[in-house]
């Protein structure tokens, strides 16, 4: 969040509701990811069976990269969290072009891994945005 952001400090009730679902949907993203890193790691050690929860689980939190743009909307946050929203979506697409797209280059598939750290480090980095937004728009105390 840059210096110059003046949060309203009336909001209205609708936009303090995308605000908390606005959080709660990254909260369970960053968690989603973490478990998603468990399933991988556990079909690569463990047993290959995982990697089927693994797909299946993607299927459950690429709603959430839908939906944390469109809440994220109606928070009326600052620029910089809706252009990290829209680079979010982006990573996410971008996983299954690393695992589906055959460019010639077989670790070229690896980067379906590193780009999942990119989306836990953006996730991150717009949850501590958003706290700091919700501290910010608290409104002053005037005793």
């Amino acid at each position: 969040m840059n210096a110059t952001y003046n949060p309203p400090q009336n909001l209205s009730t609708s936009v303090r509701w995308a605000r908390n679902l606005y959080g709660l949907c990254a909260l369970l993203f960053v968690i989603g990811i973490a478990v998603q890193v468990f399933f991988a790691g556990a079909t690569l050690l463990v047993n290959g069976s995982y990697l089927a929860t693994h797909k299946n689980f993607a299927h459950v939190i690429e709603g959430l990269t839908l939906l944390i743009p469109i809440i994220g909307f109606f928070a009326r946050l600052p620029r910089r969290m809706h252009v990290l929203n829209v680079l979010l979506l982006i990573d996410f697409i971008l996983q299954y072009v690393f695992l589906y797209i055959n460019v010639g280059v077989p670790a070229f598939r690896a980067l379906h891994a590193v780009n999942a750290l990119v989306m836990f480090s953006i996730t991150a980095t717009l949850i501590v945005m958003w706290r700091r937004l919700r501290r910010l728009a608290l409104p002053i105390p005037t005793s």
